[in-house]
């Protein structure tokens, strides 16, 4: 094998060589005799040096063979080493605190051990010099590649994104595999997995991320998730990895049982995961296993894993022919060479040498240069490459590796030492793109102007590169920060750095020499690793994932020499003091550090150059720090406990970066930032306490990058700012508050990238602003105020980008208008003009651009075909969606038609659109529009066609999916053209027709030969979803398509009619074709009309023959359509969901339920008399029967059989039954989970017959009753007396009696006055009991069982303190809310003995002044709150709770004042007072944490005055946010300001900090059964005269349920605004009339429409109150953010 690490010795040696001018310059302090001895071993030095350095090609070139050459050079690189080592001793360095004047500024401090140490060195190197010329060096003229002078230029770009070449094949095949896995072993319950194996760098990745990011992998796979594997994975890492891209969060599952039930319960649909460069297969049959045959396994690996289980593929990816590679080797080199003439005869060789693999190719090709000598590289290439007599995979892999070593062995010194370095981080591993360049330069391996350059050199080497899978979490506005190194160019790294790397893992040491210089130490847990001599030259040290590992840093052997030390893996508290003695550090990456304070020895590292300290947990840096003199970087990001920078921070003067992003406390920066004359970014991002900036800022000369999105509270920049002539990139993005002086931007001359999105009062741009000359990007999305742009916008040459989301239409049209080429990846539509005094229209601008999308309008003004040719459409490969459009009825220079055969776009195009057309027919491409069978056309849309009277043979688009044709008036009917009779459009999905008006006749069918023999089909075999609409004379023959999940026919009388149309002919010809019913595969049916197309359609229509198995959704308001479908012949076993509207009698559809819903055996969902509520969501999770508004006499006859017909039954409804007086018997529901009954006045009792059994023995001793029932509602029972909690029979044969629901969670029991337990409460752990006396104050058995009930909710009751009967039986109460009970005076004595109590709400009892002393004794309780009571003082009892931790007081009017006492509460840490009105001042609270105040305008106050400011500052939370002042346009009551229903107890509702919130926490919802908001607007914040809207505005978590559809009632100021049905999401595909939806706002946030006012008088405040009409569906995952009142757009003040 050939040798490398060797060749490292040029490298060093021409390092040592360039710090010799330093030294001989350097002051010198010492003896002058000796002094001068000192300087003239130092001229010494460098003559030897020098000599050494002349002979190094020659070695370098010999060493690949001569194993004598490469023992000479290993022993020269070992003292160059040792020479860089001593002269790092000699310098003494900056003092503390000294800015460094230059790159090589030190003194050196002198000795006699110094002389002594500099002549034993020039004895060793004249030694090896001596040796070299005894080897029979010649010392020839050096043949390395130019000087770095020449090499630091930039030469091309990365070539991460480079195009798979050769690979359409192996493509094509491994998708076929993928999308035909769940029909090859359909019997089969695991994962099919295939697998991608072949040799290291052959493309196996490049190839799985191809497969991944193919559209029709995207849509086959909903769920797609990328695991790269490194070789030290686990079986826990991989189901780790799934659940957080699926989830987009972290996953902390540490056993392996509840990772793989997470993965089974995340993994709902087809899933596609990619495992990449698997190396071991142990795992993976169980993981097949686990996962589901809905899940579909891609795995890359250098080894032919052998799989025994049925549902596996081995695909092995082959390396490329010769041809391929060839192209590939053009491609790479062509860049260098842009006239084309590249050495045949050295391509040829690279491919013969690189055996075809892609990696190999590519790096090879990337030296060929111009100014590089064809002879010298054939040379190496030939003295490189292994013998061409071996064949075989080791043959291959060997020319791999060859390949690499030649390109190495081309690169200049300094990036050899640059990529040597790179060994230290492991396979597999992320690397920041920045920290590398600060750890080369800290080793100084490069300087610090060059770096950027060798990362851009090792990218276009292929040898760094950007991590791409999964290419959908890629940003689309600038590159990625993090790199990454394929397998075998690291390990080409490990053989570069040979014996310089020492990796410790596991509990394991391995030293290749007695010196290494770098250290990677990987999940190690030793402990006495600082103890062993050998690490005593160490210069870089990394520890990763090593949470165990324990150092005494006072011991570390080799403090004196480490430059680098990088422990963001080491899970540690703190940095010792003695981190000081580490001299020579200058990088030091402590990320995630524990730590609160650092040490003041830090200050001592003179030489750091690069700190970073990203989310650790400090609260200042200590003053030392500003000692750190040459300190370049500076990263203390995301440091949230941050407060303040120490004074004399800016005598950091060397400082180039510093990042504070998301130090939300911190709230002022220094005076005097501008003594940081060197910095160049600043990084304030998501400092949300920021309200002001330095007026120093503008003197910042040489800052190019400063982001202040998310800065909440500035208001404006220093006028200074005006002055940062050097700013490149500006983001003030979500700085909600902030005036921008777009006035003086224009200032900024060299402004390559402006961000002001989401700035609401940023109104316009003047026309000052186009002359930035250098603008790339521009962004103003969701700038909901933006009113004017400059005209001369869309016409800046240097202008990319300009993102205009959310922005209106007036804004937007000048820009589509005056749009020149430039941003067309983010702004696709052109529009095409012609100026007065021009013979040519603007087009041509986009003969240069490269664009994947383009939108063309108003192509009328193209004056001449050659303007249109003169964009090569043909030649764009690369482009993916076409739009081109015609303004109709307006002149044009060029016929449509030959201005369309001109634009003929790539065979690549997958989108087309066509509007506008006025051409009688289309013209004849090449293409023919897919002609060719390979043509990659997946979706057609062609509109306004009002000449055209034929269409384009559309049926040879062999891939075509989606096919759109409207407004065709000459088009009367379809056949031929949508299919050739070959194949026709077999992969069509989706086809709509609309506004078609003259289209008659669709011919359904075709006809395909087989053999001899000509057979009927249907037209498009693969079709899922057909709209037709507006097509009112369309008819379909000889019967309707076959689509498999929807059909939607609207305002198509015709074509509804044929749905049920009795006709023999067009049956009999169907039965003769063998066809299948149209409908024998719907999930979807949709038909609506007008009332008289409804009316019209006959009652005894079409026979679907039992075809409606797979039914689900059905809509119409056709009442014939709907009895068809309801007749007891049509078998709908999976109906889950019926909606009719324009029924006027249901007597006839009650008839039919008892026969529908036997077929379903599913669910059943039914309303009466007016309207059906759909809830899909609920009902693809669990089956439910709703029955409402029946008011026939009992439920006689089907509803008793629900047991036998609806046995899956998870919910159940009854409600507002009137005249029924029994139950149905329903115990014996199996999977019953929740059971509501309402609105039943006959029901005088519950007992054993509810459960379904006679007597005791008839019953199965192995039957529960109601065995998963764990949700039960009484309400609204008011005749209910008698409740058997407890029957017999159930499961003990002895006849012992049990509780009627064992499993019960939640008992709901409202408005049932009569109603008592018997003979014991239930057991449930969750109680609400509203206006329901006797169960409060009824007598029970002692022995209950009620010890499980943990909450308690009582409203509305009456029952005197002193009977509260109940609370006996429940003690083990921990939560309990005692809530509008008005006669109360006194709390129940019964509640001193709930000793188990934590959470005590009492709220609205309007005669509780006082409360008791016995409330100390509750010794566990932590949460106090007493709403609305007119409490006049606390008991000092309370003193005595130890572990109260929050107090709330609200709205209790006559509280004056809060005893001194609370102070010595050391629990006590959070505080919120609301609208207590005579509560002026608070004691000394000296343990509190947050406080809350809300509504008290005198309070908030005086806690700001300037007496208190300091004490309260950091716990005060304001509660109520105005945009401005009185009379403005809208303000908003934050969500800890409404009374929510349970919105105080934390089971229910959680205050949470929402980044995105205007407020520090937002109100989400964990579950509640109903929802009740009020909110209460002061008269100060509107003004007389004037209109307003509420809203809600809220988000929806990542888990909700339960939000869809409800039937609430809104109030504003008493009066019903809405009454109907509102949607907490917005998922419908088609709106319901009567639903309300939300409407997502800019930020992220959604809103909810609740109603309008009109504020005639200024002095009273408005209540806005929105609840619930029923309370059918739990509910989860709402994070309400507050109540917004906006002033109407056309209201006057």
């Amino acid at each position: 094998m050939v040798h490398v690490g060797e060749m490292l010795a040029s490298a060093v040696i021409k390092e040592v060589v360039r710090r010799l001018p330093a030294l001989l310059q350097a002051p010198v302090k010492g003896p002058a005799k000796m002094i001068r001895s000192f300087r003239e071993d130092l001229d010494e030095m460098k003559m030897t040096l020098e000599s050494i350095k002349a002979t190094m090609a020659e070695a370098e070139q010999r060493s690949i063979n001569d194993e004598t050459a490469r023992l000479w050079l290993k022993r020269l690189k070992r003292a160059a080493y040792d020479i860089s080592d001593m002269f790092d001793e000699f310098e003494h360095g900056s003092p503390p605190g000294k800015k460094l004047q230059g790159p090589s500024w030190f003194e050196i401090m002198f000795s006699r051990d110094m002389a002594k140490k500099m002549k034993k060195m020039n004895k060793r190197l004249k030694e090896i010099a001596e040796q070299w010329k005894n080897y029979g060096g010649i010392g020839r003229v050096s043949c390395e590649p130019k000087n770095d002078a020449a090499e630091e230029q930039e030469t091309t770009s990365s070539s991460s994104s480079a195009v798979v070449v050769g690979r359409r094949a192996e493509k094509q095949a491994v998708i076929n595999i993928l999308l035909s896995s769940n029909n090859t072993y359909p019997q089969e319950t695991i994962s099919h997995c295939t697998v991608i194996h072949g040799l290291g760098g052959v493309g196996k990745s490049e190839l799985a991320t191809s497969v991944f990011n193919d559209e029709r992998i995207k849509e086959a796979f909903p769920q797609r998730a990328w695991v790269w594997l490194g070789q030290n994975f686990r079986e826990k890492d991989i189901g780790r990895a799934i659940i957080s891209i699926v989830e987009c969060g972290s996953c902390n599952l540490e056993i392996l049982e509840s990772i793989y039930q997470h993965l089974r319960k995340v993994l709902l649909g087809r899933c596609l995961i990619v495992l990449d460069n698997l190396w071991d297969s142990v795992h993976l049959a169980k993981l097949q296993g686990e996962l589901g045959s809905n899940v579909s396994i891609l795995v890359t690996s250098r080894r032919e894993i052998q799989l025994n289980m049925p549902r596996s593929t081995l695909f092995r990816l082959d390396p490329l022919s010769e041809r391929f590679s060839l192209d590939l080797v053009k491609e790479v080199a062509s860049s260098y060479f842009p006239a084309g003439d590249i050495p045949e005869t050295a391509m040829e060789e690279i491919v013969k040498m690189c055996g075809g693999v892609p990696l190999a190719l590519k790096s090879v090709a990337s030296q060929l240069r111009p100014e590089r000598s064809v002879k010298e590289l054939l040379s190496l290439i030939r003295a490189i490459s292994p013998p061409k007599s071996d064949y075989g995979t080791t043959d291959i892999q060997d020319r791999v590796l060859a390949s690499l070593k030649l390109t190495y062995h081309l690169m200049s010194p300094s990036l050899k030492l640059c990529f040597a370095y790179c060994a230290i981080f492991a396979k597999g591993d992320e690397i920041d793109r920045e920290g590398l360049c600060h750890q080369w330069i800290a080793l100084g391996l490069t300087e610090k102007m060059y770096a950027e350059d060798r990362v851009r050199d090792l990218l276009t080497m292929s040898f760094l590169r950007d991590p791409e899978p999964p290419a959908i979490t890629r940003s689309s506005s600038g590159g990625s920060s993090k790199l990454k190194m394929h397998d075998l160019v690291h390990d080409l790294a490990m053989l570069v750095a040979d014996d310089e790397l020492l990796v410790i893992n596991q509990e394991c040491v391995v030293f290749k020499s007695d010196s290494p210089r770098y250290a990677m130490v990987f999940a190690c847990k030793l402990e006495n690793l600082h103890k062993n001599k050998l690490l005593a030259g160490l210069r870089a040290l990394h520890i990763k994932d090593s949470d165990g590992l324990k150092f005494k840093w006072y011991n570390f052997s080799f403090v004196k020499c480490l430059r680098i030390m990088d422990i963001s893996g080491l899970c540690t508290e703190k940095l010792p003091s003695s981190i000081g003695n580490m001299m020579q550090l200058r990088y030091l990456n402590a990320s995630g550090i524990q730590c609160e304070v650092l040490p003041k020895a830090i200050g001592s590292l003179s030489k750091l150059q690069y700190l970073n300290l990203h989310g650790s947990r400090i609260s200042a840096l200590p003053d030392s720090v500003t000692k750190l003199g040459q300190l370049m970087h500076l990263d203390i990001s995301d440091c949230v406990h941050l407060q303040t920078l120490p004074n004399s921070f800016c005598n950091l003067e060397s400082l180039c970066f510093l990042s504070l992003k998301n130090c939300c406390r911190l709230s002022s920066l220094p005076d005097d930032l501008a003594r940081l004359e060197n910095l160049e970014k600043l990084n304030l991002s998501g400092c949300s306490c920021l309200d002001t900036l330095p007026k120093s800022l503008g003197e910042l000369d040489s800052l190019k990058l400063l982001d202040l999105s998310g800065c909440m509270k500035l208001t404006m920049l220093p006028k200074s700012f005006i002055s940062l002539t050097s700013l490149q990139y500006l983001n003030i993005s979500s700085c909600s508050e902030l005036d921008i002086p777009v006035d003086a931007l224009n200032k900024l001359t060299k402004l390559n990238y402006i961000d002001m999105s989401c700035c609401p009062k940023l109104v316009g741009l003047p026309q000052e602003f186009c002359s930035l000359k250098h603008l790339h990007t521009l962004n103003l999305s969701d700038c909901s105020k933006l009113a004017y742009l400059p005209e001369k916008l869309g016409q800046m040459e240097s202008i990319k980008f300009i993102l205009l989301d959310g922005c209106t239409e007036s804004v937007r049209k000048p820009i589509l208008k005056h749009r020149l080429g430039a941003g067309l990846q983010s702004l696709p539509a052109f529009v095409v003009e012609r100026k007065a005094d021009s013979i040519r229209s603007n087009i041509f601008q986009l003969e240069q651009e490269k664009f994947s999308e383009l939108e063309l309008y108003r192509l009328e003004n193209i004056h001449t075909v050659d303007e249109a040719k003169a964009l090569k459409m043909p030649d764009r490969s690369g482009l993916r969606s076409l739009g081109l459009m015609w303004t109709l009825n307006v002149d044009r220079f060029v016929e449509d038609e030959a201005l369309l055969q001109a634009l003929e776009p790539h065979e690549n195009l997958k989108k087309l659109t066509v509007q506008g057309y006025m051409g009688e027919r289309f013209p004849k491409w090449k293409l023919e529009l897919g002609s060719s069978r390979q043509g990659h056309l997946h979706e057609v849309g062609l509109m306004h066609f009002p000449m055209c009277s034929s269409l384009p043979q559309l049926g040879q688009l062999a891939n075509l999916k989606k096919l759109y044709l409207s407004r065709m008036p000459k088009i009367r009917r379809l056949g031929r053209e949508l299919s050739d009779n070959t194949g026709g459009l077999r992969n069509l999905q989706i086809f709509t027709l609309e506004y078609m008006e003259n289209l008659e006749e669709w011919c359904t069918t075709m006809t395909s030969a087989t053999g001899q023999q000509q057979q009927e089909e249907f037209m498009f075999p693969a079709l899922q979803e057909l709209t037709i609409y507006h097509c009112p004379l369309l008819t379909m023959r000889p019967c309707p398509p076959r689509s498999i999940d929807y059909w939607e026919v609207r305002a198509s009388s015709g074509a509804a009619q044929l749905l049920l149309q009795k006709d023999g002919m067009m049956q009999s010809v169907a039965d003769y074709m063998g066809l299948q019913c149209p409908f024998a595969y719907t999930s979807e049916l949709h038909v609506s009309g007008s009332s008289s197309s409804s009316t019209l359609l006959p009652t005894d229509g079409w026979k679907f023959n039992g075809s409606l198995i797979t039914l689900k959704d059905l809509t119409s308001d056709c009442c014939s359509l709907i009895d068809r479908l309801l007749a007891k012949g049509n078998s709908m076993q999976c109906l889950v969901n019926l909606e009719v509207s324009g029924i006027k009698n249901t007597n006839s559809l009650l008839e039919e339920v008892e026969s529908v819903a036997y077929y379903t055996r599913s669910s059943l969902a039914k309303s009466w008399p007016d309207w059906f509520l759909q809830e899909q969501g609920i009902n693809r999770a669990s089956p439910h029967f709703i029955v409402t508004g029946y008011a026939n006499c009992g439920v006689d006859g089907w509803i008793h059989k629900v047991t036998s017909f609806l046995g899956n039954l998870i919910r159940i409804n009854m409600e507002n039954l009137p005249m029924c007086d029994c139950l149905p018997p329903l115990g014996q529901l199996p999977m019953l989970q929740e059971l509501r009954l309402k609105g039943m006045p006959k029901i005088r009792s519950i007992d054993r017959d509810f459960c379904g059994s006679g007597s005791g023995s008839q019953q199965s001793s192995h039957t529960l009753f109601f065995p998963r029932l764990t949700r039960f509602v009484l309400n609204d029972m008011p005749n209910l007396e008698d409740w058997v909690t407890k029957v017999s029979g159930a499961s003990d044969p002895y006849g012992q009696e049990e509780f009627m629901f064992p499993k019960l969670v939640k008992l709901t029991i409202w408005n049932c006055p009569k109603l008592k337990l018997k003979p014991c409460p239930p057991r449930a752990m969750e109680w609400d009991i509203n206006n329901s006396d006797q169960v409060i104050a009824s007598n029970y058995d002692i022995n209950s069982g009620g010890y499980l009930v943990t909450m308690l909710q009582v409203l509305l009751c009456k029952v005197p303190p002193s009977n509260w009967k109940l609370l006996h039986q429940l003690p083990g109460i921990q939560s309990l809310a005692i809530v509008s009970c008005h006669g109360m005076e006194a709390l129940p004595d019964s509640i001193q003995y709930l000793s188990s109590l934590h959470s005590l709400t009492v709220s609205k009892c309007h005669g509780l002044k006082h409360l008791p002393d016995w409330l100390g004794d509750l010794t566990s309780l932590e949460r106090l709150m007493v709403v609305s009571c007119p409490l006049e003082f606390l008991p000092g009892s309370l003193r005595r709770l130890p572990f109260l931790r929050s107090l709330t007081l609200s709205r209790c009017d006559r509280l004056a004042a809060l005893p001194g006492w609370m102070g010595d509460l050391k629990s006590l840490v959070t505080i919120t007072i609301e609208e207590c009105k005579s509560l002026k001042s608070l004691p000394k609270l000296y343990h509190l944490e947050h406080l809350h105040i809300q509504c008290n305008d005198e309070l908030e106050r005086w806690c700001k005055s300037e007496v208190n400011q300091h004490k309260f500052s950091q716990t005060l939370r304001k509660g109520f946010f105005l945009e401005s002042p009185m009379g403005t346009n809208s303000c908003i009551l934050p969500a800890r300001s409404l009374s929510i229903l349970w919105g105080q107890d934390d089971r229910y509702w959680r205050l949470n900090s929402i980044p995105e919130s205007r407020f520090a926490l937002s109100m989400e919802l964990i579950a509640v059964w109903w929802l009740e908001i009020e909110g209460w607007v002061p008269f100060e914040f509107l003004s007389t005269d004037t209109s307003y809207d509420i809203f809600l505005v809220y988000k929806l978590a990542d888990e909700h349920d339960g939000l869809r559809w409800g039937e609430s009632y809104v109030a504003v100021d008493g009066v019903h605004t809405t009454d109907g049905v509102v949607s907490f999401v917005d998922e419908d595909a088609v709106r319901v009339d009567r639903v309300a939806y939300p409407v997502t706002r800019s930020e992220g946030w959604m809103e909810l429409w609740l109603g309008e006012f009109y504020n005639k008088y200024v002095d009273r405040e408005v209540k806005v109150s929105v609840w619930e009409k029923t309370d059918t569906y739990a509910k989860i995952g709402l994070i309400i953010e507050g109540m917004e009142i906006r002033k109407k757009s056309g209201s006057i003040s």
